[in-house]
């Protein structure tokens, strides 16, 4: 070997980097195919060997198997299963709007429970800036939902606040 090869580094291996980014630098979304979701340093390399840093699992163990159908789910999973619905914002703008209704007195009374007009409308504020932050993110279906909650909630808010003025002056 000469000189020049002794002194030159090692060729390092070929690294391939994509874009998992869900949004273009306009803003527009990514077409999901496109996102890789799961970053390539926490995939199980091909050789059966554990990542770096985590626990080895003995072998013939569940975690071990090549199949990840085998796999015993995490606890998050398993909770589904047991009638616990996947979060999404459909549930968190339903969840916020069925707060707001009970502190405005609609729906099923609880026993003791009194309407809150004060708490209903931070309720309603807080969907508000859930709109304005999610602006341009959600799917139509998303938009309109919290749109038409929106509306729906403002409406029911200055109705009670009437009604509560009518009984004031009464």
């Amino acid at each position: 070997m000469s000189d020049a090869e002794e002194t030159r580094p090692p060729e390092e291996p070929k690294v391939k980097v994509s874009d998992r980014r869900r949004f273009t630098a306009e803003g527009q979304a990514r077409d999901p195919a496109e996102v890789d979701p799961e970053p390539a340093a926490a995939k199980a390399p091909e050789t059966g060997t554990p990542l770096a840093g985590s626990p080895a699992t003995p072998p013939g163990s569940a975690a071990s198997s090549p199949h990840p159908q085998t796999a015993p789910e995490p606890p998050r999973a398993q909770a589904r299963g047991r009638g616990v619905p996947p979060a999404s914002i459909e549930l968190l703008v339903l969840s916020l709007a069925m707060q707001a209704q009970m502190e405005l007195g609609l729906g099923e009374p609880q026993e003791g429970h009194v309407p809150n007009l004060d708490i209903a409308r931070h309720t309603i504020d807080l969907l508000a800036i859930l709109q304005q932050k999610t602006k341009g993110n959600l799917t139509l279906d998303e938009q309109r939902l919290l749109e038409n909650t929106l509306t729906e909630l403002r409406y029911r808010y200055v109705q009670a606040l009437e009604t509560i003025n009518q009984r004031a002056k009464a």
